[in-house]
């Protein structure tokens, strides 16, 4: 399974204003053909969005996405690049469970 990781330094303080209007976010990302998870972070340095997808292309669809809303709501964010991490998940827990990930390449 593919995920996709994107930091946005710089912005600590700022998860505030996403909080109170992230049901926007959700309704937005539910409609994405593919997606298995996402997640809005806040962190010490500011925000990180966590995207699973079945392929490629909904991890994709789903960052951008975030992306949008994200500058929508915070205008530094217009021109910022984040700190990107692609790849495929090669181990999952859940709850004290391994699951079992099979890689498809």
């Amino acid at each position: 399974m593919p995920f996709d990781i994107r930091m946005y330094a710089g912005f600590a303080g700022q998860a505030g204003r996403l909080a109170a209007v992230r049901q926007e976010l959700e309704s937005l990302l539910r409609s994405v053909a593919g997606l298995r998870r996402f997640r809005l972070l806040e962190t010490s340095e500011g925000l990180a969005i966590v995207t699973e997808g079945e392929d490629r292309a909904a991890c994709e669809e789903c960052a951008s996405r975030a992306e949008r809303w994200m500058a929508e709501r915070l205008p530094g964010l217009s021109d910022y690049r984040p700190l990107t991490a692609r790849g495929d998940v090669i181990a999952d827990v859940r709850g004290g469970q391994a699951k079992s990930v099979t890689r498809t390449d």
